[in-house]
């Protein structure tokens, strides 16, 4: 029993850690110090919060993540109202989805970014003025308030554009290039 109590300790785990989610964890409003630790882990290439409903806030140093390319957020009835202000430079896949307090996505996105899917967010009311011209795929599903796209233009990069049980968006904007 001492070897997997020393094999579970944070200095372990974070040298080769690569994927870790928050899974149903009600309970949680902040994170514990080991939780932060294993946050903190350089390996980690994909983090998630699923259904962590108790979760006042997303930790404000995830930008020091060097190595993450995947952000899953999915929650019923989170506290949380907005996401930090800057996301890893790495990131490639954001995923949000049933976050229904945030109100604003980041002004600026990573310029790594492939992937942006917003899947029942009810109150985000706009994206960001500008898209990465990396993004390849686009979605936005059941946000009912989200009405304006990136005022100049979509990114040429974009492949895959879906938008779904939206009411608010009227017309699209023209795409670079």
């Amino acid at each position: 029993m001492m070897w997997l109590e020393s094999l579970l300790r944070p200095s372990v785990l974070c040298s080769s850690l690569t994927k870790l989610e928050f899974y149903r964890d009600r309970e949680v409003e902040c994170f514990t110090e080991e939780q932060e630790t294993l946050l903190l882990a350089n390996s980690l290439e994909e983090i998630g919060f699923v259904r962590c409903d108790s979760l006042q806030y997303l930790p404000a140093w995830l930008h020091t993540l060097h190595n993450l390319k995947t952000l899953h957020l999915e929650f019923d009835s989170s506290q949380i109202r907005s996401l930090p202000d800057v996301l890893p430079s790495s990131l490639q896949n954001l995923y949000i989805e049933g976050c229904h307090k945030i109100l604003l996505l980041p002004d600026v996105l990573p310029s790594s970014l492939q992937e942006l899917h917003i899947n029942g967010c009810s109150e985000i009311r706009s994206l960001p003025d500008r898209l990465p011209n990396s993004l390849q795929e686009l979605v936005i599903e059941d946000c009912e308030k989200i009405n304006l796209l990136p005022k100049d233009a979509l990114p040429s990069s974009l492949q895959k554009l879906k938008i779904w049980s939206c009411p608010a968006i009227r017309s699209l904007p023209k795409v670079d290039g």
